[in-house]
């Protein structure tokens, strides 16, 4: 269940877990419900820990390691609460990119210094397969390690820059637009026409919007897919939520 702003996060959702549904209703209460009308026993609650309208088993909040803490609320920066309100966590996962996994298990040893009740985690986003937009690889963009041009829509483009220069390319050009663009042909267009003939390597969420515009299939777009890699044993907090939801059933 989640708010339903920027459809490109549902269409992921949807397109990882085919058999789970997906429900966008800014009203969270309303989508929980019509996620149990829809045969749902366990609800995944996206970016919930605001709502407390809403009686939760488990509490899992992510920190990312590049974002820095203590930092500004909105609207000066991106936090909506300051940091003693990870006292209502249950557990605490710290995400790294592009930091180095010393400094996020540095981070994530000082939340669990300041938050002793929350189980304390950290995982690594990791570039995973590049693979063609259109499903081949064909040409001379079937291999895309030499320059290429980076096209996303994200909240921090220079981490999906970081993550490319991680999995093996040399980037060129760096194409940035807000979160959650809804990418026209024109953006396409003139993308490719800046790139000089480079291979463009896009994520998975921004991929789901452009493989939808005339053309792009036969464009050399490359998506780069990530894995997630823990950098702490994740027993002790896979146990909690187990536990947690069998304590509310």
């Amino acid at each position: 269940v989640a708010r339903g702003y920027g459809r490109d996060e549902l269409l992921l959702h949807r397109e990882w877990t085919p058999a789970v549904p997906v429900v966008a209703d800014p009203d969270r209460p309303g989508g929980v419900e019509e996620a149990k009308r829809m045969g749902a026993t366990v609800v995944v609650l996206d970016d919930g820990f605001q709502h407390r309208r809403l009686a939760r088993e488990v509490d899992v909040v992510l920190v990312a390691a590049e974002e820095g803490l203590p930092g500004a609320l909105l609207p000066r920066g991106p936090f909506r609460e300051p940091l003693a309100a990870l006292r209502r966590a249950h557990a605490i996962v710290v995400t790294r990119k592009s930091e180095t996994e010393a400094g996020a298990r540095g981070l994530a040893d000082r939340l669990r210094g300041r938050f002793p009740g929350a189980v304390t985690s950290a995982v690594h986003l990791a570039p995973g397969t590049l693979r063609p937009l259109s499903g081949t690889g064909t040409g001379a963009h079937s291999v895309p390690g030499g320059p290429v041009t980076v096209l996303t829509a994200v909240a921090r483009p220079e981490t999906v820059e970081a993550s490319v220069r991680e999995a093996g390319c040399t980037v060129r050009g760096l194409e940035a637009f807000p979160d959650h663009h809804e990418f026209s042909a024109a953006d396409l267009a003139r993308v490719l026409d800046r790139s000089s003939g480079d291979a463009i390597v896009v994520t998975e969420k921004d991929a789901v919007k452009l493989r939808e515009l005339p053309g792009a299939a036969a464009s050399p777009v490359w998506v780069l897919e990530q894995r997630l890699i823990w950098d702490s044993d994740p027993a002790p907090l896979l146990d909690l939520i187990a536990r947690r939801i069998r304590e509310g059933s």
